[in-house]
C-alpha cells in the first residue's frame, strides 16, 4: 500500500514537472554562425555562436572558471548570466547561487571574470554543508548559496546565503525543528524544519523558496541560444521528488542532501555581431568590417582600380553597424582619354579621338601624306621605337591615366626605285612633242622584302610635259597619265 501511494506521489509530481516544462517557452534550436567574426570583436572563456534564425548572429562567451574578458576595440552592448556557486549540502540540501541577468555596455580593455566554486558537501554530523563562492564580473556579484543543515544544534539550520542575491540552505533531517538559511535577495529562503519533519530540507532557488525537502525552483535562461535552467536548490536526503531546481543539473544549484557539494557558478556574456563585406568588383580587396550592432563604423580606405575612378559602394556604407550583416559592392567610373595624331614630317590634320578605358575602339584612318614616303601605320614613339599599330586598328586601354593624353606618331617609309622591285615604266616609251600625246606611267612599289607597298603617297615628277592624278590601284601599283610637251628631246 505504502510502495503504491508512493508510486502516486512520484507519478504525480513528474506529471506536475512536465506540465511546468510544457509551459515554459522554448528558445529557437542554435545554428552554428561563424565564431571568427565572434574573435573579431572580443575574446575570453569557451566562444561559441548562434544564429536567431532572423539573421541575427550573436556570440557567447562562457566561463566556468576565473578568466578575462576582452573588448578588442569598439564599444560593445552586450547581455551577460551570472550565477553564484551552489552550496554544498548536509542532510539539508544546499541553497541555489546567486542569479543575476542583465546589459552593459563595455568599453575596450580586458574585465577580469571570477566564477564561484560550488560550496563542499557536508559529511560530520556538527557542520553545516559549505557555502558556495561568489561570482563577479562587471562590477557585480552574484553571490554564492548557502550550505545545508547536516546534524543537530547550530549545525542543523541552513546555513544564510550571501547578500549578493544566494539562496538560503535547507534545514537539517532531524526531529528537532531548525530554521532553514535566509536567501538574500533576489535569493529565496531554504526550507525550514518547523514541524520536526524527518525529512529534512531543501535549499532555496534563485526561482523559488524550498517546498518542504525540494529544491527551490531554479530560473531559466536563453542566453546561450537554447533554454538552460540555472541555480535550482538541492533537495534533501530521503525525498524522492526533484523540481526543474534540483542541484544536480545546472550551473550555480545547491548540493543535493546525502553531502553533495554545490555546482560551480558561471559567467556567460552574449552579444551580437554583424558583418559588413565588400566586393571590389575588380578592384583592390578591401577586408571585412565585423562589429556590434549600432557601433561606430569607420569606412574603409577607397579600393583601387587600373583605369577606373572609385565612385562608392552600393549600398552606402552605414554610419553605425546594421543588426544584420550587409553586402556592398564597388562602383567604378571608367577613365576616359585623347588619343593625338602627329604627322610626323608629313602634312595634313587630323582631330583628337576620344577614348574609354576597356572599350575597344577603331583608330581614325590616317588623312597624313608626305611626298615620297610610305604611310606604314602609327608609332608610340616618333623613331619608331614604340609599340606600332596599323592604321584603322582596334585599340584599348592605351594609358590608365583619367583624362591622359597618348600621341601617335605618323611612321613613314621612304621610296627607293632603285633598289629591290620597285620601278617606273610608262607606255608607250616615246611620244610627239606636241603638247597632246599621252603616255600610261606605271609606279610599282615594294618594300625591302619585296611585298607590295599600298596605301603609299606617290609624286611623279617631269619636265617632259604634265602628270595626271595618281590613282593607287591598291597592288602595290600606282597609275598616272604623262601629257607631252612641246619641246622636243625631254
Amino acid at each position: 500500500m505504502k510502495f503504491q501511494q508512493l508510486c502516486k506521489q512520484k507519478i504525480a509530481r513528474l506529471l506536475v514537472a512536465i506540465a511546468f516544462f510544457a509551459a515554459l517557452p522554448v528558445a529557437p534550436t542554435p545554428a552554428r554562425a561563424d565564431v571568427a567574426e565572434c574573435l573579431l570583436v572580443a575574446t575570453g572563456g569557451v566562444v561559441s555562436s548562434f544564429d536567431d534564425g532572423a539573421g541575427v548572429t550573436y556570440c557567447v562567451h562562457s566561463f566556468a572558471g576565473d578568466g578575462q574578458f576582452t573588448v578588442l576595440n569598439e564599444p560593445l552592448d552586450a547581455d551577460y548570466l551570472i550565477v553564484g556557486g551552489g552550496g554544498g549540502a548536509g542532510t539539508g540540501g544546499g541553497g541555489a547561487g546567486g542569479f543575476f541577468e542583465g546589459s552593459t555596455s563595455l568599453g575596450q580593455g580586458s574585465y577580469p571574470v571570477i566564477v564561484g566554486i560550488g560550496g563542499i558537501g557536508s559529511t560530520s554530523l556538527t557542520t553545516p554543508g559549505g557555502n558556495g563562492g561568489d561570482s563577479i564580473a562587471f562590477g557585480i556579484t552574484a553571490g554564492g548559496g548557502g550550505g545545508g543543515g547536516r546534524g543537530e544544534g547550530g549545525s542543523g539550520a541552513g546555513r544564510n546565503g550571501s547578500c549578493d542575491g544566494g539562496s538560503g540552505g535547507g534545514a537539517s533531517k532531524t526531529n528537532q525543528s531548525f530554521p532553514g538559511g535566509t536567501g538574500c535577495a533576489p535569493g529565496f529562503d531554504g526550507f525550514s524544519n518547523t514541524s520536526n519533519d524527518t525529512r529534512g530540507g531543501g535549499g532555496g532557488g534563485a526561482g523559488g523558496d524550498a517546498s518542504f525537502a525540494s529544491g527551490g525552483d531554479g530560473r531559466s535562461s536563453t542566453i546561450t541560444g537554447s533554454q538552460v535552467f540555472y541555480a535550482g536548490g538541492g533537495r534533501a536526503t530521503t525525498d524522492g521528488s526533484a523540481s526543474n531546481g534540483d542541484g544536480q543539473d545546472g550551473p550555480g544549484g545547491g548540493g543535493e542532501g546525502g553531502n553533495f557539494p554545490g555546482k560551480d557558478g558561471i559567467v556567460i556574456v552574449q552579444y551580437a555581431v554583424a558583418t559588413i563585406t565588400f566586393d571590389s568588383d575588380g578592384g583592390s580587396p578591401v577586408d571585412p568590417i565585423t562589429q556590434n550592432p549600432g557601433s561606430s563604423v569607420t569606412a574603409p580606405a577607397d579600393p583601387t582600380r587600373t583605369g577606373y575612378a572609385f565612385a562608392g559602394w552600393d549600398p552606402a556604407v552605414p554610419a553605425t553597424m546594421p543588426l544584420q550583416d550587409l553586402a556592398v559592392t564597388a562602383q567604378w567610373d571608367a577613365n576616359t582619354y585623347t588619343v593625338n595624331f602627329d604627322a610626323n614630317g608629313g602634312t595634313g590634320s587630323m582631330a583628337p579621338q576620344g577614348f574609354t578605358y576597356d572599350v575597344p575602339q577603331a583608330l581614325n584612318a590616317n588623312a597624313f601624306t608626305r611626298p615620297g614616303f610610305a604611310f606604314e601605320g602609327w608609332n608610340t614613339e616618333s623613331d619608331g621605337s614604340g609599340t606600332a599599330f596599323a592604321d584603322g586598328a582596334v585599340v584599348d586601354n592605351l594609358t590608365a591615366e583619367p583624362d591622359g593624353t597618348v600621341t601617335l606618331y605618323a611612321d613613314w617609309a621612304a621610296f627607293d626605285l632603285t633598289a629591290g622591285g620597285s620601278s617606273i615604266v610608262a607606255d608607250p616609251v616615246s611620244i610627239v612633242a606636241d603638247g597632246t600625246s599621252t603616255s600610261a606611267v606605271t609606279v610599282s612599289l615594294v618594300d625591302a622584302n619585296d611585298n607590295p607597298v599600298t596605301g603609299a603617297s606617290v609624286v611623279i615628277a617631269t619636265d617632259a610635259g604634265t602628270i595626271g592624278a595618281v590613282s593607287d590601284n591598291g597592288d602595290g601599283t600606282y597609275s598616272a597619265v604623262l601629257t607631252s610637251g612641246v619641246t622636243a628631246g625631254l
